[in-house]
């Protein structure tokens, strides 16, 4: 990973200066519709158990994707689970990449609309990627159009829930208003991941919690792990491009 490499904003040209209060709530809208829309036409639990069809698909399509082949690298695309998902469960790890074997590893206890997401997240990393929130919108662009529904449906739950918790730290009360929106089966889902992460919150959890945040912050991520958070401004910024506000 480099986390020196030229900003993502600047490789696909992205404007995130100027944004304003009203952009962002315009796209969260947007991502809040299609994110109950999604969830309306999938189940996701025909898709517990196909973690090895899910890796698969989510490989070939870093392979095969060409929105941002000009500077990563595509020579190495694999990954594959931890050696024990509940053992890394309890360090609030849904997926990582190990820069001394090159590997990106995605958590297969947690939820499963949850991987897709991360498993293009992660093999972003393993392309060269070390900024997390641009791992993040990666992640996001290559999933949101995707043909499948329930990958599609991955990327808007994460990106919603980004942007969810982005408002709150910004106005509480519009926080509460547009949460309201959600459908009964996207909170239902969120509930889901919130529990599952919950059981395995411990001391491990937190001291792990401070040696990333820390990691990150030495590697040129000065927020830490509040930089996960920033993709947000990258996703307003992109679709107001393709909007032709930008």
């Amino acid at each position: 990973m480099n986390y020196y490499r030229i900003p993502i904003v600047q490789n696909i040209g992205l404007s995130t200066d100027s944004l304003k209060l009203a952009d962002y709530l315009v796209v969260l809208e947007t991502c809040l519709d299609s994110t109950n829309i999604l969830r309306s036409q999938i189940n996701p639990k025909q898709w517990e158990h196909q973690d090895e069809k899910i890796k698969r698909e989510m490989i070939a399509l870093v392979q095969s994707d060409t929105t941002f082949q000009s500077f990563l690298s595509t020579t190495l695309v694999g990954a594959k689970g931890p050696l024990n998902s509940h053992w890394v469960s309890y360090f609030g790890v849904s997926g990582y990449f190990n820069p001394f074997t090159h590997e990106a590893h995605v958590n297969t206890a947690m939820p499963v609309f949850s991987s897709p997401f991360t498993y293009v997240h992660e093999l972003a990393h393993q392309q060269g990627v070390g900024f997390e929130d641009e791992a993040n919108f990666i992640a996001y662009v290559r999933l949101k159009n995707h043909p499948e529904l329930f990958y599609r449906y991955s990327s808007y739950l994460q990106t919603t829930s980004y942007m969810l918790q982005e408002l709150r730290g910004i106005d509480v009360e519009l926080f509460a208003t547009y949460k309201k929106r959600l459908s009964q089966l996207v909170v239902a889902d969120l509930k889901e991941e919130a529990t599952f992460w919950n059981n395995y919150t411990g001391w491990t959890n937190k001291v792990f919690g401070i040696f990333y945040n820390g990691y990150l912050k030495h590697n040129n991520q000065k927020e830490g792990m509040a930089r996960y958070d920033r993709m947000t401004r990258l996703v307003v910024a992109y679709e107001l491009k393709l909007k032709g506000c930008l």
